[in-house]
Protein backbone atom coordinates (compact mmCIF):
# COMPACT_ATOMS: atom_id res chain seq x y z
CA UNK A 1 0.00 0.00 0.00
CA UNK A 2 1.44 3.38 -1.00
CA UNK A 3 1.21 6.72 0.81
CA UNK A 4 -1.64 7.98 -1.37
CA UNK A 5 -3.87 5.03 -0.42
CA UNK A 6 -3.03 5.49 3.26
CA UNK A 7 -3.98 9.18 3.09
CA UNK A 8 -7.22 8.29 1.31
CA UNK A 9 -8.12 5.75 4.00
CA UNK A 10 -7.40 8.23 6.80
CA UNK A 11 -9.55 10.86 5.07
CA UNK A 12 -12.44 8.40 4.69
CA UNK A 13 -12.25 7.40 8.37
CA UNK A 14 -12.37 11.05 9.40
CA UNK A 15 -15.43 11.68 7.23
CA UNK A 16 -17.24 8.70 8.81
CA UNK A 17 -16.44 9.77 12.37
CA UNK A 18 -19.03 11.29 14.72
CA UNK A 19 -16.77 14.30 15.26
CA UNK A 20 -16.82 15.06 11.54
CA UNK A 21 -20.61 14.74 11.38
CA UNK A 22 -20.92 17.33 14.15
CA UNK A 23 -19.04 19.93 12.11
CA UNK A 24 -21.10 22.51 10.24
CA UNK A 25 -21.46 22.25 6.46
CA UNK A 26 -18.84 24.91 5.78
CA UNK A 27 -16.19 23.10 7.83
CA UNK A 28 -17.04 19.79 6.15
CA UNK A 29 -16.71 21.37 2.71
CA UNK A 30 -13.37 22.89 3.71
CA UNK A 31 -12.11 19.44 4.69
CA UNK A 32 -13.34 17.98 1.38
CA UNK A 33 -11.31 20.62 -0.46
CA UNK A 34 -8.23 19.84 1.64
CA UNK A 35 -8.30 16.15 0.75
CA UNK A 36 -9.15 16.41 -2.95
CA UNK A 37 -7.43 13.78 -5.15
CA UNK A 38 -5.03 16.23 -6.78
CA UNK A 39 -3.73 17.45 -3.43
CA UNK A 40 -3.35 13.91 -2.07
CA UNK A 41 -1.48 12.99 -5.22
CA UNK A 42 0.86 15.94 -4.73
CA UNK A 43 1.47 15.18 -1.03
CA UNK A 44 2.23 11.55 -1.80
CA UNK A 45 4.87 12.53 -4.33
CA UNK A 46 2.82 12.08 -7.48
CA UNK A 47 2.87 14.30 -10.53
CA UNK A 48 1.46 17.79 -10.08
CA UNK A 49 -1.63 18.27 -12.27
CA UNK A 50 -0.84 20.44 -15.27
CA UNK A 51 -2.31 23.95 -15.19
CA UNK A 52 -3.74 25.33 -18.41
CA UNK A 53 -2.69 28.96 -18.09
CA UNK A 54 -4.28 29.78 -21.46
CA UNK A 55 -7.79 28.61 -20.47
CA UNK A 56 -10.57 31.22 -20.90
CA UNK A 57 -11.20 33.43 -17.87
CA UNK A 58 -14.28 35.33 -16.69
CA UNK A 59 -13.31 38.86 -17.71
CA UNK A 60 -13.38 40.11 -14.11
CA UNK A 61 -11.48 43.21 -13.03
CA UNK A 62 -8.30 42.65 -11.04
CA UNK A 63 -6.85 45.39 -8.86
CA UNK A 64 -3.08 45.01 -8.80
CA UNK A 65 -0.40 46.89 -6.90
CA UNK A 66 2.95 46.85 -8.69
CA UNK A 67 5.86 47.81 -6.43
CA UNK A 68 9.51 48.27 -7.36
CA UNK A 69 11.48 46.12 -4.94
CA UNK A 70 14.20 47.85 -2.92
CA UNK A 71 12.92 51.38 -3.53
CA UNK A 72 12.84 53.63 -0.45
CA UNK A 73 10.60 55.61 -0.32
CA UNK A 74 8.36 53.11 -2.16
CA UNK A 75 7.71 53.42 -5.90
CA UNK A 76 4.46 51.77 -6.96
CA UNK A 77 1.43 51.82 -9.25
CA UNK A 78 -2.10 50.57 -8.57
CA UNK A 79 -3.68 49.15 -11.73
CA UNK A 80 -7.10 47.86 -12.74
CA UNK A 81 -6.92 45.25 -15.50
CA UNK A 82 -9.02 42.46 -16.95
CA UNK A 83 -8.20 38.88 -15.99
CA UNK A 84 -8.25 38.13 -19.73
CA UNK A 85 -4.94 39.93 -20.31
CA UNK A 86 -1.99 37.76 -21.23
CA UNK A 87 1.11 38.21 -19.10
CA UNK A 88 2.81 39.77 -22.12
CA UNK A 89 0.04 42.37 -22.29
CA UNK A 90 0.40 42.93 -18.54
CA UNK A 91 4.12 43.46 -19.18
CA UNK A 92 3.24 46.26 -21.63
CA UNK A 93 0.85 47.81 -19.10
CA UNK A 94 3.49 47.74 -16.36
CA UNK A 95 6.15 49.16 -18.67
CA UNK A 96 3.87 52.06 -19.55
CA UNK A 97 2.53 52.73 -16.06
CA UNK A 98 5.97 52.59 -14.45
CA UNK A 99 7.62 54.61 -17.20
CA UNK A 100 10.10 52.00 -18.43
CA UNK A 101 11.21 51.90 -22.08
CA UNK A 102 10.41 48.25 -22.92
CA UNK A 103 13.91 47.88 -24.36
CA UNK A 104 15.00 44.80 -22.40
CA UNK A 105 13.88 41.23 -21.72
CA UNK A 106 11.55 40.31 -18.88
CA UNK A 107 9.96 37.42 -17.07
CA UNK A 108 7.26 36.70 -14.52
CA UNK A 109 7.78 34.20 -11.72
CA UNK A 110 5.17 32.44 -9.61
CA UNK A 111 6.86 30.03 -7.21
CA UNK A 112 9.12 27.93 -9.41
CA UNK A 113 7.09 28.59 -12.56
CA UNK A 114 8.33 31.18 -15.06
CA UNK A 115 6.55 33.04 -17.86
CA UNK A 116 8.47 34.75 -20.65
CA UNK A 117 8.60 35.23 -24.40
CA UNK A 118 9.68 31.82 -25.64
CA UNK A 119 12.11 31.23 -28.47
CA UNK A 120 10.64 29.05 -31.22
CA UNK A 121 13.48 26.54 -31.00
CA UNK A 122 12.87 25.88 -27.29
CA UNK A 123 11.24 22.48 -26.88
CA UNK A 124 8.69 22.47 -24.07
CA UNK A 125 9.21 18.74 -23.58
CA UNK A 126 12.76 19.36 -22.38
CA UNK A 127 13.06 18.97 -18.60
CA UNK A 128 15.08 22.18 -18.43
CA UNK A 129 12.11 24.17 -19.70
CA UNK A 130 9.20 22.22 -18.22
CA UNK A 131 8.34 25.07 -15.84
CA UNK A 132 8.70 27.89 -18.36
CA UNK A 133 5.54 29.05 -20.12
CA UNK A 134 4.85 31.40 -22.99
CA UNK A 135 3.84 34.80 -21.61
CA UNK A 136 1.86 35.58 -24.77
CA UNK A 137 -0.47 32.66 -24.03
CA UNK A 138 -0.77 32.65 -20.22
CA UNK A 139 -3.64 34.75 -18.84
CA UNK A 140 -3.19 36.72 -15.63
CA UNK A 141 -6.53 35.40 -14.35
CA UNK A 142 -5.15 31.85 -14.43
CA UNK A 143 -2.04 32.78 -12.47
CA UNK A 144 -3.43 35.07 -9.78
CA UNK A 145 -6.72 33.58 -8.61
CA UNK A 146 -7.01 34.69 -4.97
CA UNK A 147 -6.76 38.08 -3.33
CA UNK A 148 -3.43 38.43 -1.57
CA UNK A 149 -1.49 36.33 -4.07
CA UNK A 150 1.77 37.74 -5.40
CA UNK A 151 3.61 37.44 -8.70
CA UNK A 152 7.21 38.51 -9.28
CA UNK A 153 8.15 40.50 -12.38
CA UNK A 154 11.73 41.22 -13.46
CA UNK A 155 12.65 43.65 -16.21
CA UNK A 156 16.18 43.97 -17.65
CA UNK A 157 18.26 41.02 -16.45
CA UNK A 158 21.39 43.18 -16.40
CA UNK A 159 20.10 45.75 -13.91
CA UNK A 160 17.41 43.48 -12.44
CA UNK A 161 14.51 45.85 -11.92
CA UNK A 162 12.43 43.52 -9.75
CA UNK A 163 8.76 44.16 -9.00
CA UNK A 164 6.17 42.54 -6.78
CA UNK A 165 2.65 42.32 -8.19
CA UNK A 166 0.03 41.97 -5.46
CA UNK A 167 -3.54 40.98 -6.30
CA UNK A 168 -5.36 43.35 -3.94
CA UNK A 169 -8.92 42.80 -5.08
CA UNK A 170 -11.05 40.79 -7.50
CA UNK A 171 -14.03 42.87 -8.53
CA UNK A 172 -17.22 41.11 -9.55
CA UNK A 173 -17.55 43.10 -12.74
CA UNK A 174 -16.01 43.12 -16.17
CA UNK A 175 -13.00 45.34 -16.68
CA UNK A 176 -12.72 47.78 -19.52
CA UNK A 177 -9.28 48.88 -20.72
CA UNK A 178 -6.38 48.86 -18.23
CA UNK A 179 -6.12 52.00 -16.13
CA UNK A 180 -3.86 53.29 -13.39
CA UNK A 181 -5.78 54.18 -10.24
CA UNK A 182 -2.95 55.62 -8.19
CA UNK A 183 0.81 55.74 -7.91
CA UNK A 184 3.75 57.08 -5.98
CA UNK A 185 7.05 58.57 -7.12
CA UNK A 186 8.92 58.59 -10.41
CA UNK A 187 10.53 55.51 -11.89
CA UNK A 188 14.37 55.61 -11.99
CA UNK A 189 16.20 56.15 -15.29
CA UNK A 190 17.17 52.73 -16.62
CA UNK A 191 20.80 53.76 -17.20
CA UNK A 192 21.37 54.31 -13.47
CA UNK A 193 22.26 50.63 -13.05
CA UNK A 194 19.62 49.18 -10.74
CA UNK A 195 17.56 50.21 -7.75
CA UNK A 196 20.44 50.21 -5.26
CA UNK A 197 22.50 52.51 -7.47
CA UNK A 198 19.46 54.77 -7.78
CA UNK A 199 19.04 54.97 -4.01
CA UNK A 200 22.75 55.72 -3.69
CA UNK A 201 22.52 58.41 -6.39
CA UNK A 202 19.67 60.20 -4.63
CA UNK A 203 21.62 60.14 -1.38
CA UNK A 204 24.74 61.55 -3.02
CA UNK A 205 22.88 64.32 -4.82
CA UNK A 206 21.19 65.27 -1.56
CA UNK A 207 24.61 65.90 -0.01
CA UNK A 208 25.91 69.41 -0.86
CA UNK A 209 29.46 68.32 -0.01
CA UNK A 210 29.49 65.33 -2.38
CA UNK A 211 31.71 65.67 -5.45
CA UNK A 212 33.58 63.59 -8.00
CA UNK A 213 32.99 61.91 -11.37
CA UNK A 214 30.26 59.64 -10.06
CA UNK A 215 28.38 62.58 -8.58
CA UNK A 216 28.61 64.43 -11.89
CA UNK A 217 27.40 61.34 -13.76
CA UNK A 218 24.37 61.00 -11.51
CA UNK A 219 23.69 64.73 -11.67
CA UNK A 220 23.67 64.67 -15.49
CA UNK A 221 21.56 61.51 -15.57
CA UNK A 222 18.94 62.77 -13.14
CA UNK A 223 18.94 66.36 -14.32
CA UNK A 224 15.41 67.68 -14.52
CA UNK A 225 13.88 64.63 -12.84
CA UNK A 226 11.80 65.05 -9.72
CA UNK A 227 12.07 61.70 -7.91
CA UNK A 228 8.87 62.41 -5.99
CA UNK A 229 6.81 63.22 -9.08
CA UNK A 230 3.94 61.09 -10.37
CA UNK A 231 1.30 62.29 -12.84
CA UNK A 232 -1.79 60.06 -12.89
CA UNK A 233 -3.43 61.78 -15.85
CA UNK A 234 -0.27 61.57 -17.96
CA UNK A 235 0.19 57.90 -17.03
CA UNK A 236 -3.32 56.99 -18.17
CA UNK A 237 -2.86 58.94 -21.38
CA UNK A 238 0.27 56.88 -22.10
CA UNK A 239 -1.66 53.72 -21.28
CA UNK A 240 -4.34 54.64 -23.82
CA UNK A 241 -1.64 55.14 -26.45
CA UNK A 242 -0.07 51.76 -25.66
CA UNK A 243 -3.44 50.03 -26.07
CA UNK A 244 -3.64 51.36 -29.62
CA UNK A 245 -0.17 50.13 -30.53
CA UNK A 246 0.53 46.87 -32.36
CA UNK A 247 2.80 45.62 -29.59
CA UNK A 248 -0.16 45.36 -27.17
CA UNK A 249 -2.04 42.97 -29.46
CA UNK A 250 0.95 40.69 -30.04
Amino acid sequence: MDLKHILNEVAERIKKSEEFKQLDKEEQQRFEQMVNPDLLNLISGGDVPAVDYSAPTNGKALQLKVSLKGAKPPIWRRLLVSDTLTLHQLHIVIQTAMGWTNFHLYDFQYGDVYFEEMEEEVEQSSSNFSKIHESKEALIGNVLVKEGQKLEYTYDFSNNWEHTILLEKIEDKEAAEPICLKGRRATPPEAVGGVHNYMHALKLLDDPAAQGEKVEFYRDLLQGQDSGHFDLEETNEELRKSLDSKRFSL
